[in-house]
């Protein structure tokens, strides 16, 4: 099932980011991007566009959730559309920075996801 994207709406994603099967606690977390690719073109979400590091599109929590809580939240309608972005059916690349990571590490190479 592809996860849904709605240009310029605030719906949101709602991830928990797990290794081995497990939850994995945030709070370390320097930085994401979301990188989108597909035949109608590409655009990549940096939550550090303002220099905080963590913000509007994205927002993640520290320490490790319950087993049914999302510990990632991101908002890409907005900046999806201002970068131009169109309908289609994209992949998704999720990549996040932390101190032992400082070049990123690739959490999820190819998420599909339809953009509308």
């Amino acid at each position: 099932m592809r996860e849904m994207i709605f240009l310029g709406r605030d719906n949101t994603l709602d991830w928990q980011l797990q290794a081995d099967g497990s939850a994995v606690d945030l709070a370390s977390v320097t930085r994401m991007t979301a990188e989108l690719s597909g035949t109608n073109g590409s655009a990549t979400v940096d939550s550090d566009d303002d220099g905080n590091g963590q913000g509007n599109p994205f927002y993640w929590t520290g320490g490790v959730p319950e087993s049914d809580e999302a510990n990632l939240f991101l908002s890409l309608g907005g900046p999806l559309e201002t970068a131009g972005l169109t309908s289609g059916y994209y992949n998704l690349r999720l990549t996040i920075y932390d101190p032992d990571h400082a070049d990123g590490l690739v959490w999820l190479s190819s998420e599909p996801v339809q953009v509308d």
